[in-house]
C-alpha cells in the first residue's frame, strides 16, 4: 500500500496501523516528482497528503491549488503509468455544488479528476469524503478539536469563532482508518464517492463545553472566520459502502485530551 501524507495526521495513524499488523506499506511523507516509480505489492494507492484548512486556502489560493489539485492529478497519472489498481482519495465534507472556500473547490476538483481517471483509464478511484476528523496524533493539526484542546491545556482558554452554533459531524481517526482499510481490501473495488462521517451533528459550542469540562478551561468567543459554513449537510454515512463509525464522541474526546495531556507532560 502506497500512502501519501504519512507525516500528517490521518496518514501517520494509518501508517502506524499498517506497521502494527505487518502490512506492506510504502510511505510518501511529502510530494514526489513524476519520475518517481510507484511500487505497491497490493496495487493500492491511498492519497492523504494535502494542504488542509480553509483559512490557508483563502489567504493562499494558488498555493492551495498547487498542493491539493495539481499534486492529485500528478499522482493519478503516476498510478495509471505504474499499473496501480485502486486509488483512494481523501476528500472532504466541504465539497458542494457551490463551494464556500478555495479549499472546498480544490477537493471538488480532485473528485472530478478521480472520476475522469476512472472513466478514461479504468483506474478504480474512490473519493472518501471525510467529515471533521479528530483523535490522538492530531498535534500538528489546526482543526477545531485539536486547536481547542491545545489552547485549553496551554492557555486555559478555548476559543470559539462566531456563535458556536455551527454544526459539524466529528469522526474519530480510527473509524476513518477502518474505512480506508475496508476500501483498500474489498473484493470488488468501491468507486465514486462515499461519505465517511457519523451522521450525528454536534455544535462547536457543545464540543467546547465538553473539552472545557475535561480541562477546566474557560470558553471565549472570537470573530467569525471567512469561509465558515453554519451547517454542513450529509447524505447517509457510507451509503452502500459497508462501513459505519463505532467511536462515541465523548469517549473519543476524552481519549484525545488524555493523549494531548500526556504529550504535553512528556515535552515538559
Amino acid at each position: 500500500m502506497i500512502i501519501t501524507g504519512t507525516d500528517g495526521f490521518i496518514g501517520g495513524v494509518l501508517h502506524q496501523r499498517c506497521l502494527s499488523v505487518n502490512h506492506p506499506v510504502a510511505p510518501i511523507p511529502e510530494r514526489v516528482g513524476r519520475d518517481t516509480k510507484l511500487d505497491s505489492s497490493d496495487g493500492i494507492f491511498v492519497h492523504l497528503g494535502a494542504e488542509p484548512g480553509i483559512p490557508f486556502s483563502i489567504e493562499h489560493p494558488l498555493r492551495s491549488f498547487e498542493a491539493n489539485v495539481a499534486s492529485t492529478v500528478e499522482y493519478l497519472a503516476m498510478a495509471v503509468e505504474d499499473g496501480i489498481d485502486r486509488f483512494l482519495f481523501a476528500s472532504s465534507c466541504a465539497v458542494s455544488e457551490f463551494p464556500a472556500s478555495p479549499y472546498a473547490a480544490d477537493k471538488g476538483a480532485c473528485e472530478g479528476y478521480c472520476w475522469a481517471y476512472l472513466q478514461s483509464y479504468g483506474l478504480n478511484t474512490l473519493s472518501m469524503r471525510f467529515s471533521n476528523v479528530y483523535g490522538p496524533g492530531s498535534h500538528n493539526k489546526q482543526s477545531v478539536i485539536a486547536s481547542m484542546i491545545k489552547s485549553a491545556l496551554d492557555e486555559g482558554v478555548i476559543y470559539i469563532h462566531g456563535s458556536g452554533e455551527q454544526m459539524r459531524d466529528f469522526v474519530h481517526v480510527d473509524d476513518v482508518c477502518d474505512a480506508i482499510m475496508l476500501a483498500a481490501h474489498m473484493d470488488k473495488p468501491a468507486c465514486g464517492t462515499v461519505n465517511i462521517c457519523t451522521g450525528e451533528r454536534t455544535s462547536i459550542a457543545r464540543v467546547a463545553d465538553l473539552i472545557a469540562g475535561m480541562t477546566d478551561a474557560e470558553v471565549q468567543h472570537m470573530d467569525e472566520r471567512e469561509g465558515e459554513v453554519e451547517v454542513i449537510e450529509f447524505p447517509v454515512p457510507g451509503g452502500e459502502f459497508p462501513w459505519e463509525a463505532q467511536r462515541d464522541l465523548v469517549v473519543g474526546l476524552r481519549e484525545t485530551v488524555d493523549w494531548f495531556r500526556a504529550l504535553r507532560e512528556k515535552a515538559n
